[in-house]
């Protein structure tokens, strides 16, 4: 006889996808994968193949993820503002561009809220 039965769609995705990039939570990360499955489902597989690329890349550059850690931009909701200022900032300096002034404004950013 077969049976009803209710499955979280979060555990059955970590499960068979692990995620490895930090900067996805499990809730985005959920949604995306059930996001890649939809877009299968439609025959729009570079789609789904580029939506499961971001999920399984890992980032290695972990000064930047320790920093955004600091600056409080990963663990709550409503510094996207913060965040973005900062990844631009970042971006400057590996560029080698606006060196002079970075210390500061990270600085500045931590008080911000």
């Amino acid at each position: 006889m077969l049976e009803k039965k209710y499955v979280d769609r979060g555990n059955f995705f970590r499960s068979l996808h692990p995620v490895y990039n930090p900067l996805i939570t499990e809730k985005e990360a959920t949604y995306f994968r059930g996001a890649a499955y939809a877009y299968y489902r439609f025959r729009q597989d570079a789609i789904g193949d580029t939506v499961d690329q971001v999920l399984r890349s890992p980032h290695y550059d972990h000064q930047l993820c320790r920093e955004l850690l600091e600056l409080g931009c990963l663990d709550t909701y409503g510094h996207d503002e913060r965040a973005y200022r900062f990844l631009e900032q970042y971006e400057d300096l590996a560029k080698g561009e606006g060196a002079e002034g970075y210390a500061e404004t990270v600085d500045s950013m931590a008080f911000v809220n």
